[in-house]
């Protein structure tokens, strides 16, 4: 088979219909009563000259009220946003930022902003004590993540860490600002896994705290530290798998391995009760008890409120807050009333956290609460990033009739800034990465192409370039008033949620796998869009009406490769049970032809006698 890049290097056209008919014994498709609009060449996503521009968003202030923001006034003369933003961390009305991969920082009205580093490598996560006099932050160099801190004003940097791990991550200061907590992979077997470590801020030997998995943490402002020489501390939060909610990877994810918060009440790290976060207008599924939430970016702001960033599996991240006061005193509750017999399983103290931004066009990431703010203060001012630009919000004194901790609306930090603009240049995509596999015509005349989910044909010398979409639930049922739907009982796990995401939040289905029939008219595919794999038989021209086989998802299972007939109807499925099953295009039949006990006993089934 020929690799990837041949395939990025094929002419992206198709030659006309006409030229490319199949001989007159051939059965004569329908009339062409459904043909798709065809695409020209230059919106395949397989040329190798398509660029992203960060630089071309457009940025807009926050409303509570609406999902709708406001653009900019004629004649507007605020300053030019020059650069991408990230990691802000706020103290009082100094804000450190990071941009083209060092520190910055500016008042947190805006103004001209002066870099304070000139670190070694790209810079992550700053962490602001509380006394404002240093920031913490991580430098990536040579593979390895490393901590170092340097006053707010600028200057030499001191590392702290010298672990060699591959994440490390500045966690939370000690009340006191003598020592810095931390979430590193160092010492670990697997590189994914972390755990939390406490070294002075003037350097010296790391101590590992011994609270198991732990991805961040933050501890009540106003007491002491966790894992301290003496038991009775302060209480913490620690949170696993509390990773950038609008990462590519991980934005819109529901399943069992979202972000996870763990307190311990006490601040002894002996005990944790885990808080089944909900977050405000979120639908819940009652699978596992979590909602099919994430929730990351999680900082204890004042005594009584805890701040997070939260994705509701809908693929938009907003600022969200609970009551921090209410849940210690559940969790201590719950723990006093635990059962000796328990057999060692955590107390889950549900909490419901309040909404306090309703961004549509960017995300919510990176929120940092004020530092300096008291302990015990109402309020708290919290910086983010949205769309690569800096925003605050005041939280626990909206105007009128949104009093309290509601929805607040967010401010612009319009920061003067100048640099070399590398985050904001174009960049081009390497079409390889993206190219999941391909397929030539039975008589050579175009190819089949799966590239970021969607199944392409084009020819190999002119003409347009076609998109098979997936059969969508109207057509099922136009064209099909009795499929057969496969009852929820039978359908495996995951599969509602990811109905939802098609119904309720607009996610596109994939696809994958495509293959021509035997008479080079047809193609066959396999799709999620039922909310399970499923084959799909469409037109190579769209002659004919597209049409789902609706084969029972326990008998289908996850097709691994697929490979048709030369000479019928008939296409063998090797699945990732290692069954090799015999699929009629025509009728949706299905027949087991062979399978294999041995792990990884099914592959390629190029000589399958039909």
């Amino acid at each position: 088979m020929q690799s990837a890049a041949a395939v990025a290097r094929a002419c992206p056209l198709r030659v006309p219909t006409a030229d490319r008919r199949a001989p007159a014994s051939r059965p004569t498709p329908a009339p062409n009563v459904h043909r798709r609009p065809r695409r020209s060449c230059s919106s395949i996503p397989l040329r190798a000259s398509a660029e992203v521009s960060a630089s071309s968003v457009t940025f807009e202030e926050e409303s509570p009220e609406t999902d709708a923001m406001p653009s900019r006034a004629p004649g507007d003369d605020r300053p030019s946003p020059q650069g991408y933003y990230r990691w802000p961390a706020l103290h009082g009305d100094v804000l450190v930022f990071v941009c083209e991969d060092d520190l910055w920082r500016c008042d947190v009205t805006g103004g001209v902003a002066t870099r304070i580093t000139d670190a070694p490598g790209p810079v992550l996560a700053p962490l602001v004590s509380r006394d404002g006099t240093r920031v913490a932050f991580t430098v990536q160099q040579d593979a390895c993540q490393e901590i170092y801190v340097v006053s707010t004003r600028g200057g030499p940097v001191t590392q702290v860490t010298h672990a060699g791990a591959e994440r490390t991550r500045a966690a939370c200061w000690s009340a006191d600002g003598t020592r810095l907590f931390f979430a590193s992979t160092a010492g670990q077997s697997f590189v994914d896994t972390e755990e939390l470590w406490r070294v002075d801020a003037a350097g010296g030997e790391p101590v590992r705290c011994g609270f198991g998995p732990v991805h961040d943490a933050c501890v009540r402002p106003g007491g002491d530290s966790p894992g301290g020489d003496s038991p009775g501390g302060a209480p913490i939060v620690v949170a696993v798998n509390s990773q950038d909610t609008a990462a590519a990877h991980w934005k819109g994810y529901r399943g069992g391995c979202g972000g996870s918060l763990w307190l311990d009440p006490r601040g002894d790290g002996t005990r944790f009760v885990r808080l089944d976060v909900r977050l405000e207008g979120a639908a819940t599924d009652g699978g596992d008890g979590r909602g099919g939430v994430n929730v990351g970016s999680v900082a204890w702001a004042v005594a009584d409120r805890i701040t997070l960033v939260g994705d509701d599996g809908g693929g938009r991240s907003n600022l969200y807050s609970f009551d921090a006061a209410d849940a210690v005193a559940r969790a201590l509750a719950a723990l006093d009333g635990e059962s000796p017999s328990s057999d060692g399983e955590s107390p889950v103290v549900p909490v419901v956290a309040t909404r306090h931004t309703a961004r549509s066009d960017h995300c919510v990431r990176h929120a940092s609460p004020d530092a300096k703010a008291a302990p015990n203060a109402d309020s708290v001012r919290v910086a983010y990033v949205s769309g690569g630009r800096l925003f605050t919000s005041v939280l626990g004194d909206g105007p009128p009739p949104n009093t309290g901790w509601g929805p607040v609306a967010g401010t612009e930090v319009r920061v003067e800034w100048s640099g070399s603009r590398a985050g904001c240049e174009r960049r081009a995509v390497d079409a390889e990465d993206y190219v999941d596999g391909w397929s030539i015509h039975p008589e050579g005349l175009t190819m089949l192409a799966n590239v970021r989910g969607r199944i392409f044909s084009m020819g190999l010398w002119d003409g347009p370039a076609l998109e098979y979409a997936p059969v969508s639930e109207h057509e099922t049922l136009t064209l099909n008033p009795n499929p057969n739907p496969i009852p929820p009982e039978h359908a495996p796990p995951g599969a509602a949620q990811l109905r939802e995401l098609f119904t309720t939040h607009g996610a596109k289905p994939r696809c994958r796998l495509g293959r021509y029939l035997w008479d080079g008219r047809r193609v066959a595919m396999v799709t999620d869009a039922s909310g399970e794999d499923d084959i799909e038989i469409h037109s190579e021209d769209g002659d004919f009406r597209k049409r789902r086989l609706h084969v029972p998802p326990a008998v289908l299972g996850r097709p691994d490769e697929m490979v048709p007939s030369p000479e019928s109807s008939l296409i063998a499925v090797v699945n990732h049970r290692a069954r090799l099953l015999v699929v009629d295009a025509e009728t949706g039949k299905v027949r087991t032809a062979d399978f294999s006990d041995e792990t990884g006993g099914g592959g390629d089934p190029p000589g399958v006698p039909f």
